[in-house]
């Protein structure tokens, strides 16, 4: 039995639709506390490697990840990526910067990788379409699956949106991604549904 720690069962369901890879690569925006509430912690620890980025000083002194205090939107990635010898295809992205994390996929995008999973938060609850609909539109036309749409988390209202996971189909069990599509889940509904 694993010890999963993302706030939204993001890490769960990262690890479920890659197929329980145990090797990954991940880039974490907004990776908040090393551990608690963390989207990357769980995967480190079964062996994923990658970079954290947040503007708040942490330690994370205890993880293998390269740690990066700065601001998210100030970055150059594809000299960060290169810098750290980050693969063509990244295994899992996220972004949770809130209101800016629309702008942060804009700057992320102008790299050349690709992403097996993203997970971005929009907070439509808060901002209606606002963030949502420019992602929308930067993700399909880069070619990205809308996988999970409008994800709820159990502490919010039913109808809180506050997250899009997407995918690049190519590399998901097609099988699977039609067994978890969806559209205005809660986090734990969607992770039950990899268990049936």
């Amino acid at each position: 039995m694993f010890n999963f720690y993302s706030q939204a069962n993001q890490d769960e369901f990262v690890y479920n639709i890659l197929n329980k890879q145990s090797i990954g690569t991940f880039v974490d925006i907004g990776s908040n506390d090393p551990i608690n509430f963390n989207n990357s912690y769980f995967l480190e620890t079964i062996g994923w490697d990658g970079i954290c980025i947040d503007l708040e000083k942490y330690d994370y002194t205890s993880r293998r990840c390269k740690f990066y205090q700065t601001d998210a939107l100030k970055i150059n990635y594809p000299e960060l990526f290169e810098k750290n010898n980050v693969p063509c295809v990244i295994d899992y992205l996220s972004i949770d910067i809130d209101y800016y994390s629309t702008e942060c996929l804009k700057k992320i995008l102008l790299a050349t990788n690709r992403y097996k999973v993203i997970t971005i938060e929009h907070d439509s609850y808060r901002y209606d379409d606002l963030l949502k609909s420019e992602q929308n539109r930067l993700l399909f036309n880069m070619g990205y699956d809308l996988l999970c749409e409008n994800v709820t988390c159990v502490p919010l209202r039913s109808n809180q949106y506050f997250e899009d996971w997407w995918v690049d189909s190519k590399y998901i069990d097609m099988n699977l991604y039609n067994k978890i599509k969806c559209k205005g889940e809660s986090c734990v509904n969607i992770i039950k549904k990899f268990k049936f």
